[in-house]
């Protein structure tokens, strides 16, 4: 199966590399890097560019390290060519700097421990899952809606987000005549509020 998903990380965080590859091929995406995906055969710089280019998202593994290496500038670089998404994925308290500043300016950003726990592995997968789904829309509306759907989980199920908004707008059309009536329009908004956070 071809890869998806390209991982770019300095040589210093191999390790945390290591683990969130792992955990990204566990949540069956298919991912690519360096240390695990590249022939012995192949020529490195050619290899990476290869990848980067049939991949539709890149993760960023971003740190300290990350700053100092121009060997991921040059990766993103190749990254924005390509047009993959990017998803720098935080592991330290770290500001970009530099041409990793230039290039990350306005990006939705993923913060994580090192190593990640299990939670900041499962909303990194599902951020990509997410951001594959929505490959064909606009970059930054992909960006809204996975902040969107991080923040609020129930907003991936955009049959059900259909159903609360008929249902709560039937429900607050024919009670209004009822709540206006008595003069209890706070009542009314309570009661939207309520079927809201039913769901």
């Amino acid at each position: 199966m071809e890869h998806k998903v390209y991982i770019t990380h300095c040589e210093e965080d191999e390790k945390t590399a290591g683990k969130i590859y792992t955990a990204l091929e566990k949540a069956e995406i298919k991912c690519w890097m360096t240390s695990r995906d590249m022939q012995e055969e192949q020529d490195k710089p050619e290899a990476v560019a290869e990848a980067i280019a049939n991949s539709e998202v890149v993760v960023l593994i971003f740190s300290e390290n990350a700053n100092r290496s121009k060997e991921i500038a040059n990766e993103l670089i190749l990254t924005m060519d390509s047009g993959s998404i990017v998803i720098p994925f935080k592991i330290d308290d770290a500001a970009p700097q530099g041409a990793l500043q230039y290039y990350l300016s306005g990006t939705h950003w993923l913060a994580a421990s090192d190593p990640p726990n299990r939670e900041q592995l499962k909303i990194l997968s599902e951020t990509i899952k997410t951001m594959l789904g929505l490959k064909n829309i606009p970059a930054q509306e992909s960006t809204i809606a996975v902040e969107e759907q991080v923040k609020y989980p129930f907003l991936r199920d955009r049959k059900k987000l259909g159903l609360i908004a008929t249902t709560v707008f039937a429900v607050a059309i024919t009670a209004a005549g009822f709540f206006i009536i008595n003069g209890s329009i706070i009542n009314l908004v309570r009661t939207v509020q309520e079927l809201i956070s039913a769901f």
